[in-house]
């Protein structure tokens, strides 16, 4: 690159010896001109001669940097790491004889290894009581039932219905599971302090329940899902429905008798 230059003509004094008026040398300086191009000429070279070395230290640093510029192209080779990796041996495989014979000879027998075998439990059997069939009956005529009516608590009767789901609780192995299926399909129908009086479909199911064999494990039973001991006596359902029908006839008319005026001697 060219620089402009501009120059103005230089003048150089050199001294002149002149004479005055008074005849004495003066020394007067003599103005010589150079030219412009004597000038400008060296100017230029020493220019020319900076740009050339100025162009030459960019050159020179430009070739640095490509040798330092890894073209993309070129991959570099990473080297994998070096670690150190165990060594493990191999186990020796176990001769089974001489396991064998560790085994017997030096393990205590309570160490040994032996198949867990589950022992299912096994419970006695219960022996059921067994209702009878036969034999003495147990008997309340009409009118000692409408008294018995009459003295009925029927809230009691309530919790006695609500805990008659507890039979089937004894149905299978229990000793009472005969009395339990007995009554399972009875109804209450009167509850007092002394005496239960229950429903039943048929006729056999009636006769078994008041047979007095068989009264005092139906009390029990009875004691079991409700809380105390009363007698159990069983009607069917015809005289169920006739004995209510008879105790609505008399409350109508104000014949029922009194709760305070009833005592019933039972013979069972």
């Amino acid at each position: 690159v060219k620089e402009e230059v501009v120059t103005e003509p230089v003048v150089i004094k050199t001294p002149v010896i002149e004479k005055d008026v008074t005849n004495e040398e003066v020394v007067v300086p003599q103005v010589n001109v150079i030219k412009e191009e004597q000038i400008i000429k060296p100017i230029e070279q020493v220019i020319q001669q900076n740009n050339k070395e100025e162009t030459s230290k960019v050159i020179n640093e430009v070739k640095a940097e490509q040798v330092k510029i890894t073209p993309s192209y070129v991959k570099e080779e990473v080297l994998p790491k070096q670690t150190t990796q165990p060594v493990y041996e191999k186990p020796k495989p176990i001769d089974k004889k001489e396991d064998s014979i560790l085994e017997s000879d030096e393990l205590p027998p309570f160490m040994k290894d032996e198949p867990h075998v589950t022992h299912p439990v096994v419970l006695p059997p219960v022996k059921s009581i067994e209702v009878e069939q036969a034999g003495e009956q147990n008997e309340l005529d009409d009118d000692t039932i409408i008294k018995l009516m009459a003295t009925g608590d029927k809230q009691a009767k309530t919790n006695l219905i609500n805990n008659w789901k507890k039979l089937q609780d004894y149905l299978l192995g229990s000793e009472y599971s005969a009395f339990a299926s007995l009554l399972r399909d009875a109804k209450p129908f009167i509850l007092t302090k002394d005496i239960l009086v229950v429903q039943l479909d048929f006729d056999h199911l009636v006769r078994k329940v008041n047979i007095k064999n068989n009264q005092k494990h139906l009390q029990t039973l009875i004691q079991k899902i409700n809380g105390y001991k009363v007698r159990v006596y069983g009607i069917n359902r015809r005289r169920a429905v006739e004995l209510y029908g008879r105790f609505q006839s008399l409350y109508q008319v104000g014949k029922l008798p009194k709760p305070e005026t009833i005592h019933i001697d039972f013979k069972f």
